[in-house]
C-alpha cells in the first residue's frame, strides 16, 4: 500500500513561494537572471506572494534558506513556503 506521507528525500519537485515584500537581492539567490529576479520581486511587491521556482526538495530547501538569510540581512520581512508538486 502506498503512503500519502510526504517524503522530503524523494525526487519529486517542490515549489518555492515567497510571501511578503522581498528585495531583488534575496530573490537572486535562486538560479534566476537579474531580469527574472526583478520580475519576480515586482510581482511579489504588487501581489504579496509569488512563485520563485520548482526544484527537488533538497535544492528548494537550500534556496529557501538562502533567500531567508539574505532577506533578514537586508531587513526584508518575508516568508518562504515549500510545497510538493
Amino acid at each position: 500500500m502506498a503512503s500519502n506521507t510526504y517524503n522530503p528525500t524523494s525526487s519529486k519537485l517542490s515549489q518555492v513561494t515567497v510571501i511578503g515584500d522581498a528585495g531583488v537581492d534575496a530573490i537572486i539567490q535562486l538560479p534566476k537572471s537579474q531580469e527574472q529576479a526583478t520580475e519576480i520581486m515586482l510581482h511579489i511587491h504588487q501581489k504579496g506572494i509569488g512563485i520563485c521556482g520548482l526544484y527537488t526538495y533538497e535544492i528548494a530547501e537550500s534556496k529557501a534558506t538562502q533567500v531567508l538569510e539574505k532577506a533578514r540581512k537586508n531587513e526584508h520581512p518575508l516568508q518562504v513556503k515549500l510545497e510538493k508538486k
